[in-house]
């Protein structure tokens, strides 16, 4: 009897879309973006302290990694499992139609292509839903833990543009650089004030704004939207109370 030995099958991608959102669309450099699809790795894990060396950000983790063809490169991998891979584009990334490979022991997966433009910021959220924001005293902002009007919040963001100074492409930020284009935020159709911004030290690709809720802000869930160069990010919502 002769045993053939099973070959993995190479892993396949489904659809590309914000980590922030989990919506398609465009992204900017410094965007951290999430691939589904089936045997993109054998294991299920995040990057850890060990992964990162003298603050460089892994290309791979446990084999398996993203390559961004048009300029060959790879992007780094913050996220891994057999469904799901997460990386982060480089800060260095230029606008262009980019096709985006998983890569692991197994084979490289077909093309699929993602539009990199000078802007397209996201708001993270905590579900693909609501808006990932902290209170001044660092309790996050739920809906059981609303924000009122007139109140300084912490909203956190992704490809959110360049920094001064420059970030270091594929280094972990250390320093909290402010960016070097303010965005506007709304929250319900109404302008807030954003009173600091910069990269958020220690979080590769996340950034921070101080936003000030409008006075008029209404209760309920409001729709929260960050614009820069002209393009706005997907809607999310913030809960308000007075």
């Amino acid at each position: 009897m002769q045993l053939t030995p099973a070959v993995a099958a190479a892993p396949q991608i489904s659809s590309i879309v914000s980590s922030a959102t989990y919506q398609s669309g465009s992204y900017a450099a410094n965007s951290w973006v999430t691939i589904f699809g089936t045997n993109l790795s054998t294991t299920s894990r995040s990057w850890t302290n060990g992964d990162i060396l003298n603050g460089g950000l892994p290309f791979s983790l446990d084999g398996g990694s993203v390559v961004l063809t048009g300029a060959p490169r790879l992007a780094y991998v913050g996220y891994v499992s057999p469904t799901q891979v997460n990386f982060l584009l480089p800060t260095d990334q230029g606008p262009a139609t980019v096709h985006v490979q998983v890569r692991n022991s197994s084979g490289i997966s077909a093309r699929g292509p993602i539009t990199v433009q000078a802007n397209a910021p996201q708001l993270l959220t905590s579900d693909a839903k609501y808006v990932l924001a902290t209170h001044a005293d660092g309790r996050p902002l739920t809906k059981a833990t609303p924000a009122a009007p007139g109140e300084i919040v912490t909203l956190y963001g992704t490809g959110c543009g360049a920094t001064t100074p420059a970030q270091i492409t594929g280094q972990v930020p250390t320093i909290a650089s402010p960016l070097a284009t303010l965005p506007t935020i709304t929250v319900g159709g109404v302008a807030a004030s954003v009173t600091a911004d910069s990269i958020l030290p220690g979080a590769a690709g996340v950034y921070q704004f101080a936003v000030q809720i409008p006075a008029a802000a209404a209760d309920g869930d409001q729709h929260v939207v960050a614009t820069q160069g002209g393009v706005g990010s997907a809607p999310t919502l913030i809960t308000v109370q007075k």
